[in-house]
């Protein structure tokens, strides 16, 4: 294959190769992803304290209604094989990150019978509220961002785990099994 000549791909935990130009739903494992995501650290690891974008993803699943739970828990499943990049550096680089994010989250849609591009609203909500419960919970002193922010509601009673990488791909691999209902895989 001369895309994987060309290093176009990415090497997972259990030995998948993903291909950043046409990722195969059928490479996708939940188990790679989990992995992935519990070693990703949140905002690019400028937190007090180690808190992944699995545990995120957790507590983005737990603001949700039942039937948008899967789709929350895998809203930033692409992650886990290209890392969490930074808002403002996203940006910067433009459509070809846009690109591959997006190739990547259709085909964990694929494989996992969720659409994930584009996200609906109820979980851009419930992302955006993690989003600033965690900025202000996880930063010792964390920089006002601005009135589209600030003025945010927060996560009710947040208390994140921060927990070990391999316990939180444990809760991350159950939860996604009790949100895909035992459909197979």
């Amino acid at each position: 294959m001369n895309d994987w000549k060309q290093g176009n791909w990415l090497g997972t935990n259990l030995g998948a190769r993903i291909n950043l130009d046409a990722p195969d739903p059928g490479q996708i494992d939940i188990r790679d992803i989990a992995c992935g995501l519990s070693k990703v650290a949140r905002f690019n690891g400028q937190t007090h304290t180690f808190y992944s974008v699995a545990e995120h993803c957790i507590n983005v699943a737990k603001l949700v209604p039942p039937q948008f739970r899967l789709q929350a828990l895998l809203h930033d499943a692409s992650e886990a094989y290209i890392c969490d990049i930074p808002t403002p550096l996203k940006r910067m680089l433009g459509e070809t990150y846009k690109v591959i994010e997006s190739r990547l989250q259709i085909a964990i849609g694929a494989a996992f019978k969720v659409q994930l591009v584009p996200l609906s609203d109820v979980v851009r909500r419930a992302d955006r509220i993690m989003l600033i419960t965690e900025h202000h919970a996880l930063q010792q002193n964390p920089a006002d961002w601005g009135a589209d922010y600030e003025g945010e509601i927060v996560f009710p009673n947040f208390a994140p785990l921060c927990a070990s990488p391999e316990a939180v791909a444990d809760m991350y691999e159950t939860l996604f099994l009790d949100y895909y209902k035992g459909q197979p895989i």
